[in-house]
């Protein structure tokens, strides 16, 4: 993946791990404070949930110099509202502020030995709202042209590798924007459906 996008004059940053026991998230949050450092917080997610529903926002403060015992417990007791089963992956990632806002490309990948591209049906801002990142709906959307090209461009490049892999169909790419302003936004891609 990374030789592909970076043959097509792109950046992608370090992808977060899926983990699947309590213990692998406990280490991936206590991996230290080059984790807290980067990130106050961190959202633990039910990959199978929808729409902001499965996630947990934590501040990696709590964790900070603390045994993996209480690190387990705590883990533990954060993850009950979710209803999580103890068995299923949970997804750990950083919790990102400020958000500019939460785009999503909706893309239809033809198959490969056809020879057509991947087209890019529509960018739409996603409404988000809540403590936990609700989602509350999608409108058509448009955004400052630079900004718009690179997402265009990073989607394309990202759906041409699905295509090359093989997938035939429709998908989409959540992203998110952070940063002070739109100008200067950080486009960061955090969900393919």
């Amino acid at each position: 993946l990374r030789g592909f996008v970076a043959d097509h004059g792109a950046n992608i940053v370090d992808i977060d791990p899926t983990v699947d026991t309590v213990d692998k998230a406990r280490d991936w949050v206590n991996d230290g404070a080059t984790t807290a450092r980067k990130s106050p917080h961190v959202v633990v997610k039910l990959p199978d949930s929808a729409g902001g529903k499965g996630n947990m926002v934590l501040d990696t403060g709590q964790f900070a110099g603390r045994s993996v015992g209480f690190i387990r417990s705590r883990l533990r007791e954060a993850l009950r509202p979710l209803h999580w089963d103890g068995n299923s992956r949970l997804l750990v990632s950083s919790w990102e502020e400020p958000v500019l806002g939460s785009p999503s490309a909706q893309l239809w990948l033809p198959p490969k030995e056809s020879g057509d591209p991947v087209v890019i049906e529509g960018l739409y801002k996603q409404l988000i709202g809540g403590a936990h990142g609700d989602f509350l709906g999608s409108a058509p959307g448009r955004f400052p042209a630079k900004l718009e090209s690179g997402m265009v461009r990073s989607c394309v490049l990202l759906g041409s590798l699905l295509q090359r892999l093989g997938y035939v169909g429709r998908c989409s790419f959540d992203m998110l924007l952070t940063g002070e302003s739109l100008d200067d936004a950080q486009l960061k891609f955090i969900e393919c459906n």
